[in-house]
C-alpha cells in the first residue's frame, strides 16, 4: 500500500541532483557566470540557478551574524543626491 522510497545518504529528500553535484555546480558558481555553468554541465539554467541560491543560502547559514558597533554616516554624500 501506498508509495515506498529508499533513503540515499548522496540524496536530499525530493532532491533531483545528487548532493555531489550540488556542491560541484555551486563551486563553480562562485567562479563562473551561470550560463557558463550550464555549458559546462549540461544542465538547464533553472537548475543551475536553484542550486546556487540554495548553495549561497548555506553559505550564508553559516556565518557568523554581524553586530556592528559603530555606525557611521558621510554627511558629504547627503547633499550630493544619493
Amino acid at each position: 500500500c501506498g508509495t515506498c522510497t529508499e533513503a540515499v545518504s548522496w540524496l536530499d529528500r525530493h532532491a533531483r541532483v545528487s548532493k555531489r553535484l550540488a556542491e560541484f555546480v555551486g563551486l563553480w558558481c562562485e567562479k563562473l557566470p551561470v550560463a557558463h555553468v550550464c555549458k559546462l554541465t549540461g544542465l538547464h539554467w533553472e537548475t543551475v540557478r536553484r542550486i546556487e541560491r540554495l548553495y549561497l543560502e548555506r553559505r550564508l547559514a553559516a556565518l557568523p551574524r554581524s553586530e556592528p558597533v559603530r555606525l557611521a554616516m558621510d554627511e558629504f554624500a547627503l547633499f550630493k543626491g544619493h
